[in-house]
């Protein structure tokens, strides 16, 4: 399984990393779709309404993203894009979803 530390740091070219029109399936969490979330836990700020639905989606289609360049062999903007969404994007969405599923599961 590949992991986020054992990525290496790398450029990718600008003609690497295409704008891809990636597909995603349709899911529902019914009643645990939607929740509350504060995206700074440093800050004491109101809570937002968030979905899901829309984690998993985001995560999902970053994810694809580089598999679909890793397929066509373009390793190193396969590797530059999971690296930078990671940080930037879906990294917050899976911890997000991840607490979201363990408290509907555990609550």
């Amino acid at each position: 399984m590949l992991t986020y530390q054992y990525l290496p740091d790398v450029e990718p070219k600008d003609d690497e990393v295409p704008n891809l029109d990636i597909s995603v399936p349709q899911i529902n969490f019914g009643q645990y779709n939607h929740y509350w979330e504060v995206f700074n836990p440093y800050q004491l700020e109101e809570p937002v309404g968030a979905s899901l639905t829309d984690d998993i989606l985001d995560i999902y289609a970053d994810v694809k993203r580089g598999i679909h360049l890793y397929e066509k062999d373009e390793y190193t903007g396969a590797v530059s894009d999971w690296k930078i969404n990671f940080e930037i994007h879906w990294g917050s969405h899976a911890v997000d979803a991840i607490r979201v599923l363990h408290s509907a599961i555990f609550r």
